[in-house]
Order: C-alpha cells, then structure tokens, then sequence
C-alpha cells in the first residue's frame, strides 16, 4: 500500500501457464496465432476507477491496452496484519479478442467459423 485513499485492483497472468490440459493447443495459444508468450509473456489489469457495481481498468493483452469494465461483486471484507482495509473482489465481463490482435480463425466444414469472437472473462482477487 502507497498509503494512497484509492482503492486499486492490479494482477498478471503468465501466459506461458495457459493449461488446457492439451499439449498442441497449449502451444499453439502461446504463439504468435493467438498470445505470442515469447514477445508478450504477461496479459495485464490495472484499475482505473471504480464505480458502483464495476470496476474499469487497463486490460492488456498482446502489447495491447484497452479499458475494459467489469462487474464486480464483494466476495469479503477485512484488514490485513498491516492495517490495510482489504476487500475481496470477483470480477466478470467480456471483451473481444480482435481488440487485442487475438484474430486467428478457420473455417469448419458445417460452415462459420472455429472461433467466437467474444471471450467472458473471470476473475478473484
């Protein structure tokens, strides 16, 4: 805590710990088809503000930045061992992966596409 009043939400996920329990999609969302892990190895969030039921922040994906908002709901409350007021926090939206250069498709036989564009997006801090 910086000792600033605003409350923030940050966190990173490493994009090499994608785990989708198939080794040949895991690698293929790791490279440059879909995350490209070597060039961008993190997807980041950093809120912004808060407003009542949501937070919007700074969603970045692939060297992508994009404000996003997502609903959010108080999962608990406290202070830590160090006197810093604690919320828990789930959060829920979607985004659309071409925002973010996440673009890769193909088409299937039945017709369409393989691949939605609209990714729902959860998350607990």
């Amino acid at each position: 805590d910086d000792g600033g009043d605003e409350p923030r939400v940050s966190g990173a996920i490493r994009v090499a710990s994608v785990d989708t329990r198939d080794e040949a999609r895991d690698g293929h969302l790791q490279s440059p088809d879909f995350f490209d892990a070597e060039r961008h190895p993190e997807i980041t969030f950093a809120s912004t503000r808060f407003e009542p039921g949501k937070v919007v922040g700074d969603l970045t994906i692939r060297g992508v930045t994009r404000e996003v908002e997502l609903a959010a709901t108080v999962t608990g409350a406290g202070t830590d061992p160090w006197g810093n007021e604690r919320l828990g926090l789930e959060l829920e939206g979607e985004i659309d992966r071409n925002d973010f250069g996440v673009s890769w498709n193909t088409p299937i036989p039945t017709g369409g596409l393989l691949l939605g564009d609209t990714v729902r997006l959860t998350a607990g801090f």
